[in-house]
């Protein structure tokens, strides 16, 4: 009896132990699977100009670090967010057109210095406002989780261009928004955008610093307005110019030509964008 005892206990503390070992492994292997990014198989819609356009942007670093499923990079060089009005050398006067307009040119990145009549349109019909309404005339376009819109770096800083904040935030009629104004052209994009997707979290990146100090100047005229309309619509922000790592005193080691991230400055603006995007979304 004695012996079948001792067999059994055997048996018994064996089978334990092994229960044992194989629950701690399960448990080991539980903590080791990360657990999903809120960003994983999402789309992501980015929109700027050539700092967002260029070959591993933050937009490109952006999707493939967060895992998104799908990118819509909607940026052309030369971009800036409102319409405008010029006069063509041939003396045309001529205007910003609508993406839907019978006649659309068409948009261009184009920075000849003597554009013929059509070359002109298509460079001035290159801003923020013709860029969405592109992505919402498109009948395939994916349907975005996040959108991101980078603009300002090209736009001009005077009064007339950065329009009225305060008048823009409270006109409700989109139709009577003076469009060529940065003021203006902020809240249409942003309300169009949340108007066709409600779901989607949107968010705006202000322009970098850059090597001139006159331009910084123009900067921070065109970025208290962006700001003062992303406040007053509740839309968060991300502060390239104070926050990004990326300043007129080291311009020369991030900036390939005073203005553009080289590749080192294309990685500091990219893994800010990561950071604020993670937290604005409490993923740490």
């Amino acid at each position: 009896m004695k012996t079948i005892s001792t067999v059994l206990f055997f048996l018994f503390f064996l089978f334990s132990a092994c229960s044992n070992v194989r629950g701690a492994d399960e448990e080991q292997n539980k903590e080791e699977v990360p657990p999903k990014s809120v960003f994983e198989g999402k789309n992501l819609a980015t929109f700027g100009n050539s700092i967002t356009a260029a070959e591993n942007s933050w937009a490109y670093q952006l999707s493939a670090a967060l895992k998104f499923g799908n990118l819509y990079n909607g940026a052309v060089g030369g971009a800036i967010w409102s319409k405008r009005e010029r006069t063509t050398g041939s003396g045309k006067k001529i205007s910003t057109q609508n993406y839907n307009d019978a006649d659309f040119a068409g948009i261009s990145n184009s920075n000849a210095a003597n554009p013929d009549d059509l070359a002109y349109q298509k460079r001035i019909n290159n801003c923020a406002i013709v860029h969405i309404q592109k992505y919402l005339d498109q009948k395939a376009v994916l349907t975005p989780d996040y959108i991101i819109l980078s603009y300002g770096t090209n736009d001009l800083s005077s009064a007339a261009v950065l329009g009225d904040a305060e008048g823009a935030l409270q006109e409700g009629n989109l139709d009577n928004l003076d469009l060529n104004t940065i003021a203006g052209a902020v809240k249409w994009c942003i309300k169009a955008l949340k108007t066709k997707f409600p779901n989607a979290k949107l968010y705006l990146s202000l322009p970098l610093q850059a090597e001139s100090e006159n331009r910084n100047k123009d900067n921070l005229k065109k970025i208290d307005t962006i700001k003062k309309i992303c406040d007053g619509m509740s839309v968060p922000y991300f502060d390239c110019y104070a926050e990004s790592g990326i300043t007129q005193e080291n311009s020369k080691q991030y900036l390939r030509d005073g203005l553009h991230p080289n590749e080192d400055g294309k990685k500091i603006h990219g893994d800010y964008i990561i950071k604020k995007l993670k937290e604005a979304n409490d993923e740490h």
